[in-house]
């Protein structure tokens, strides 16, 4: 493996790191400024964006890495499903708790106003939950992704290939 190739994987490792860290930075302010709708669609846009990125930049490690090329697609999958698992409920999730909550941040635009309904505070809840879960493996993934098993012939990759015959 090349040294440019290597030195991709960590920059790419690292853009991931950036782009998880950017969306937690605008979770918070989201929170911070729920009074001001405008802002929180945009915020909740941004997020989505870089959820978007994420997933994209993951797939397309996926696609350089050696079982990838060599058609064992099951491998990785297999190997990274937890992470994949996780996006789809934090985007389930994600979706659920921002389609109810931006109705009712509409109707309370104001300071003073409560619009924390019991219905709301247990999708949130589970929203924070799939968060913590979307984070950790997605980090995860990402650090996972930098070693040099997943894009060279090694005896990892020939014990796989033993045990799935």
């Amino acid at each position: 493996m090349s040294s440019f190739s290597v030195r991709s994987f960590y920059l790419t490792a690292g853009l991931q790191i950036c782009l998880l860290t950017a969306d937690l930075f605008i979770t918070l302010f989201a929170e911070i400024r729920r009074h001001t709708f405008v802002t929180v669609v945009i915020a909740y846009l941004i997020q989505l964006l870089l959820f978007i990125a994420n997933l994209v930049l993951l797939f397309l490690r996926f696609a350089g890495s050696y079982p990838f090329r060599a058609g064992m697609l099951r491998l990785m999958l297999n190997e990274f499903s937890a992470t994949l698992w996780s996006c789809a409920f934090y985007a389930v999730c994600f979706f659920a708790c921002r389609g109810i909550g931006l109705p009712l941040m509409a109707a309370c635009n104001d300071t003073r106003c409560d619009f924390w309904t019991a219905g709301y505070v247990a999708v949130y809840t589970l929203f924070r939950f799939a968060e913590i879960l979307y984070y950790f493996n997605m980090l995860r993934a990402a650090v996972q992704l930098c070693n040099p098993k997943y894009y060279q012939d090694s005896p990892w990759l020939r014990a796989q290939l033993r045990h799935a015959s």
